[in-house]
C-alpha cells in the first residue's frame, strides 16, 4: 500500500471515530444556548408587588388589621398571598388581624411563578399591664423583667417583685371548700386592683422588723440579710402590714399581709417557670436554724426568696369550719426551718398564736 493510500484510509478511520464526539459537543452547546434562552425568558417575567397598610395608626389600639394588596401587569395575574401565620389566601387581596406589636411578614406569588415579599411593623397596640408593671410613686426598677421577676425598690431599700396576672386569673386553692373564707373588704379590693392593673407586687423577702426613721412606730420591711420577724400573732402582723404603706408614704398603693389569692397565684406563676416547685422540698431552708432573709440562694425563684422553708407565713385566709371553737383561726402557709413542708403546705393556727418559726410577708398593690 502506498503512503498516499495509507493516509487516506487513516483519515477515514479518524473521521468515523470523531463524528459522534463532535455531534455530542455541538448538541451540548446548542442545549446550553436554549437553556440560556429559557432562563432569560423566565427572568423577564413580571415580578409582583405587595402593598401593606394598617387599618389605623392611632395609638393604644386593642387590635389592628393589616390589609395586603398584590399587583402585577402580567396577564396571568396573582396566584395567592401568604400571611404571617403561614396560611394562604387565594387572590390578590388579604387582611390579617393582629393584637400584639411586632414585625409581620407577607409573601405573594404570581401565576407565572414569580414571588415577592413585604414586611410591616405594628407598634400601636395597647401594651398589656401584665407585661408592663405599674411603678408605684417613690419606687424605681432594680432588676429583672416581667418573666424572670420584675424587682422594684423604694427609697428605704425595700424590694418587691411583680406577679403578672391576666384578668380574672387569680386562684384560691380552697375556693370550693366552704370551711375557708377570704372575702374581707380589703381582700376584695386587692382582687379588684389585680384585675384592673394586671398583677400585684409580692415582698421579695420575708418581713423583718424596723422602726420608721421619722417616728417610733414599727414597720414591716422587705430587705435582704435581715432576721425575719417571728413570734408575731396574726393580728399584730396584719395591723403592721396595713400601716406600713402609710408610714413609708407610698401614697398610691397599699400594703397588707399575704392573702390566699396572692399566695396561690404566686405559686402558680413560679410553677410555670420551675415545674413542681410548690410541692418540692429541694428548695428552702430546712436546716433547723432560721437564716437571714435571702440567704438560701436555692430558694430564690423568679427573684422571690424564702417562699419555701425558713419561716412559715401568716395569710389573711380564715378557717371557719370548726363551729366548736370560739377562737379566730387563720391559715399559715409553707414550711419552716424545722418542718420539711413545701410552699404549698396548708395549716390552720389560732390567730393569737406566736412561735419562733412563724412570720409573715407583705403584698403591695395599687389603690382602686
Amino acid at each position: 500500500m502506498s503512503n498516499r493510500t495509507f493516509i487516506i484510509v487513516l483519515t477515514i478511520i479518524l473521521l468515523i471515530i470523531m463524528c459522534p464526539i463532535l455531534i455530542v459537543c455541538f448538541w451540548d452547546v446548542d442545549n446550553e444556548t436554549d437553556k440560556g434562552k429559557i432562563n432569560s425568558m423566565s427572568d423577564n417575567k413580571e415580578i409582583p408587588t405587595l402593598e401593606l397598610k394598617l387599618s389605623t395608626e392611632e395609638p393604644e389600639q386593642e387590635k389592628v388589621t393589616i390589609f395586603a394588596v398584590a399587583k402585577t401587569s402580567d396577564s396571568e395575574g396573582i396566584l395567592n398571598i401568604k400571611l404571617p401565620d403561614s396560611s394562604i389566601k387565594e387572590g390578590d387581596t388579604a387582611s390579617y388581624i393582629v393584637t400584639e406589636n411586632g414585625d409581620y411578614h407577607f409573601e405573594v406569588e404570581s401565576k407565572n411563578g414569580q414571588k415577592n415579599s413585604a414586611d410591616i411593623k405594628v407598634n400601636n397596640i395597647k401594651s398589656s399591664p401584665v407585661s408592663t408593671p405599674y411603678m408605684p410613686n417613690g419606687f424605681s426598677h432594680l432588676e429583672g423583667d416581667s418573666k424572670s421577676g420584675y424587682v422594684i425598690q423604694d427609697s428605704y431599700k425595700n424590694e418587691y417583685v411583680w406577679v403578672p396576672v391576666e384578668k380574672n386569673s387569680l386562684i384560691r386553692k380552697m375556693e370550693q371548700d366552704t370551711s375557708y373564707s377570704d372575702n374581707e373588704q380589703n381582700v376584695n379590693k386587692f382582687v379588684e386592683s389585680v384585675n384592673k392593673y394586671g398583677g400585684f407586687y409580692i415582698a421579695r423577702y420575708e418581713a423583718s422588723i424596723s422602726k420608721n426613721k421619722d417616728s417610733s412606730k414599727y414597720v414591716a420591711t422587705t430587705i435582704q440579710n435581715r432576721a425575719p420577724w417571728t413570734n408575731v400573732s396574726y393580728s399584730t402582723a396584719q395591723d403592721v402590714a396595713m400601716k406600713t404603706s402609710a408610714e413609708l408614704e407610698y401614697g398610691d398603693c397599699k400594703t397588707e399581709i399575704m392573702n390566699s389569692y396572692a399566695w396561690d397565684t404566686t405559686l402558680k406563676w413560679i410553677d410555670s417557670s420551675i415545674v413542681g416547685y410548690s410541692e418540692d422540698l429541694n428548695y428552702g431552708n430546712y436546716s433547723g436554724n432560721i437564716t437571714y432573709t435571702g440567704a438560701t440562694k436555692t430558694d430564690m425563684v423568679n427573684n422571690i426568696c424564702d417562699i419555701s422553708g425558713n419561716v412559715k407565713e401568716w395569710t389573711s385566709e380564715k378557717y371557719i369550719g370548726n363551729s366548736n371553737s370560739s377562737n379566730e383561726c387563720r391559715v399559715v402557709r409553707g414550711g419552716n426551718m424545722s418542718s420539711n413542708k413545701s410552699a404549698s403546705n396548708y395549716e390552720v393556727y389560732e390567730s393569737s398564736k406566736v412561735e419562733s418559726g412563724l412570720g409573715f410577708r407583705l403584698i403591695l398593690y395599687k389603690s382602686v
